[in-house]
């Protein structure tokens, strides 16, 4: 199949008019590749956790949980093109259990599948199990579990270049990258605590246009995004960030991907009780009433270039 380049020049010029708030279309020069319907393959992970978990795509965090649950995980955001990648799952025991017995992990299923839908509500066209992730069951009971199978990618329609010219983060000095970091996250929270949508818009331009490719939006469905995206950070973000706190550094994506996690449990937040944020970015927008949510962003730094760019989420 003939891949698509999508190295294409951006250019993206934002339109609004301050005074009335009214959010006009952005005029937008970009390439969105036009792929047939049946094309539009989507890979996934559906798993049915019963415990608290981690799952892994490619060496990247794609999912997690204190509670466990069933949500099914797209495998095209954590992937640039077709090829073999890795899969892993982390299984914890809840706090008062302490201990993960055979029979507890056995509960545990997940399976790579692959799906053609008809729109963004979700229709199918087709579904396919493509391979069952089978656990190895020990034979007593173990505080942590992890499990890693690989999975074979061929007929995604698109290639991303992502984060795949990025320095190699691991070998850098680890207080040096974290200071780094935490300034860079310390700039995103002043932009996004002032409702500086515009320049939000053009911290995640790169991020939104690969997001549209592997998502298989329309240029107009971009263009939406795009407008709903700002429109959020300029009416709801104003002076409701959280303080910025309470983080750890993750390198991921084999040392190419760094980004910051909440690190520690709550049982509640801004008046939500059995809210439990950890793992959360410590780039958290508190709702009016209760609850919220996080900016969470993944960065990587250019070959020949020192300042970071979000790659994302």
């Amino acid at each position: 199949m003939r891949k698509l380049n999508i190295f294409v020049l951006l250019f993206i010029c934002l339109v609004t008019t301050e005074c009335s708030q009214t959010y006009q279309k952005e005029t937008i020069m970009i390439i969105i590749p036009e792929i047939p319907k049946e094309k539009q393959i989507i890979y996934g992970i559906e798993q049915s956790i019963f415990y608290p978990y981690e799952l892994y795509i490619n060496n990247i965090k794609a999912d997690f949980s204190s509670n466990g649950g069933n949500p099914p995980v797209e495998i095209n955001p954590y992937v640039l093109k077709n090829g073999k990648y890795k899969i892993k799952l982390v299984l914890f025991p809840y706090e008062h259990e302490k201990i993960l017995t055979p029979e507890a992990i056995k509960k545990n299923t997940l399976q790579f599948v692959k799906i053609i839908r008809k729109n963004k509500d979700g229709d199918l066209i087709s579904r396919e199990t493509i391979k069952l992730l089978p656990l190895n069951i020990p034979n007593k009971s173990i505080e942590v579990y992890e499990q890693e199978w690989e999975i074979e990618i061929n007929e995604l329609p698109y290639e991303l270049e992502g984060w795949s010219k990025g320095q190699d983060l691991s070998k850098m000095d680890k207080k040096v990258l974290e200071n780094k970091v935490v300034t860079y996250y310390q700039k995103l929270w002043k932009v996004l605590n002032e409702g500086n949508g515009a320049e939000w818009t053009k911290l995640v331009t790169k991020r939104q246009y690969e997001t549209a490719i592997f998502n298989y939006s329309s240029k107009d469905e971009y263009e939406n995004i795009i407008i709903e995206n700002r429109k959020i950070i300029e009416e709801k973000c104003k002076g409701m960030m959280t303080p910025f706190e309470d983080y750890i550094m993750m390198i991921y994506g084999e040392g190419k991907l760094v980004t910051l996690e909440r690190k520690f449990h709550t049982q509640s937040f801004n008046n939500e009780n059995r809210m439990d944020i950890k793992g959360w970015s410590p780039l958290i927008r508190k709702y009016k009433i209760s609850g919220g949510e996080e900016y969470s962003v993944l960065l990587y730094l250019p070959q020949d270039s020192n300042e970071f760019v979000i790659i994302r989420k």
